[in-house]
């Protein structure tokens, strides 16, 4: 993967941190969303997406390394 070979895995996992609290003060101040009509969809909607955005942060850390993935 192109994030273990040149050393960006700790920046994407900040980065997602990151854009997760975003979107969980999003959804709890002021909820909306371009679309969506309703502010109890879209507060479901912004948390259901700063709970995957985290998943993937957690995936991303706890990954094993590739076999291709340069020792410092």
């Amino acid at each position: 993967m192109v994030i273990q070979l040149y050393g960006w895995k700790n920046f994407v996992i900040g980065i997602n941190i990151g854009i997760t609290g975003f979107l969980l003060v999003h959804a709890i101040i002021h909820p909306k969303v371009w679309g969506i009509p309703s502010t109890d969809i879209t507060r479901l909607f912004l948390l259901i997406n700063a709970f995957l955005n985290l998943k993937l942060a957690h995936v991303i850390s706890t990954k094993h390394k590739s076999k291709y993935s340069v020792k410092n």
